[in-house]
């Protein structure tokens, strides 16, 4: 997989990040189907409760998607009555990474949703020390065998759905559904709220620093706030989570947000299907990966 534009974290946090214009993230929404809004208003005065998972860390490697994605489909499990404890980052990585390090919206939608992921048990993110794992030895996939495949298989079946990016609506995709996904540019060195705090403030257009995208996992709310689970380890924010205003929100920094709906649910959901012509760039898209 040939990725472009793939810009690093300057400072402390060296993670990678997959980096796209805002034109073909304004398409890939378009491709999904959409979430409608909830019909009774998200209740601020009655916040989402923290669901008090492990934080996680990704160390050097450049695999938030995979950790992100580890939160989500615990959650999701959760959700369903089928909470089997921690999911691993590297089984949804490793298979979908690009060479030297990055992960597309594109691969995590397809890992989430058709691949699959096994536990932290079976497929390990850490070292025999617990030390997060270094990017080389992320991407490594000698444990993959055809029993992970079919064990990973157990819990995929969910078609992603994008969330608009308003504070409600996203309030109301982390109630009902499990948790969104959040691709989200930052910039190191906003101060006083700068990335290593519990409320990061958008990037400033003053600031000569470049940006970067990060992909994270929104699991909670306060009451006036949407909270997520970073990877950067327990020392980042709040115990290692962070909280999000209306003024980072709506700030135009949030490139994408993702539901993941049980595809058995999907025909029972009020969501508004792809227009006509995304099927055809779909179709498109599949002719080209197939030569």
């Amino acid at each position: 997989m040939k990725i472009k534009n793939r810009q690093l974290v300057e400072g402390q946090f060296g993670h990678g990040a997959i980096h796209h214009s805002r034109l073909r993230h304004w398409f890939r929404r378009k491709m999904r189907p959409t979430l409608g809004r909830a019909e009774i208003p998200f209740d601020w005065s009655n916040p989402i409760p923290d669901p008090m998972y492990p934080v996680k860390n990704q160390g050097i490697s450049f695999s938030c998607g995979g950790q992100a994605g580890s939160y989500l489909i615990r959650d999701l499990l959760k959700t369903a009555g089928k909470d089997q404890g921690e999911i691993s980052a590297k089984s949804i990585y490793a298979p979908y990474c690009a060479v030297g390090g990055g992960m597309t919206l594109d691969a995590i939608e397809t890992c989430i949703g058709a691949h699959g992921s096994n536990l932290e048990s079976l497929v390990s993110s850490y070292d025999v020390n617990g030390n997060p794992l270094t990017e080389p030895m992320f991407e490594t996939r000698v444990w993959e065998t055809p029993q992970t495949d079919a064990d990973a298989l157990t819990r995929a079946g969910y078609t992603p759905v994008s969330v608009a990016i308003d504070k409600d609506s996203m309030a109301e995709a982390i109630r009902d559904y499990g948790g969104i996904i959040m691709l989200i540019q930052g910039q190191n060195g906003n101060q006083p709220m700068n990335w290593t705090t519990a409320t990061p403030a958008p990037p400033s257009k003053s600031n000569p620093k470049p940006l970067w995208a990060h992909y994270l996992w929104c699991a909670f709310t306060t009451t006036t706030q949407i909270a997520v689970y970073n990877s950067w380890g327990v020392q980042i924010g709040s115990g290692g989570k962070q909280f999000f205003d209306e003024t980072y929100i709506n700030s135009g920094y949030i490139l994408d947000c993702i539901a993941f709906i049980p595809d058995i649910m999907i025909g029972s959901l009020p969501v508004t299907m792809p227009p006509p012509w995304a099927s055809l760039l779909i179709w498109f898209k599949s002719l080209l990966a197939n030569k």
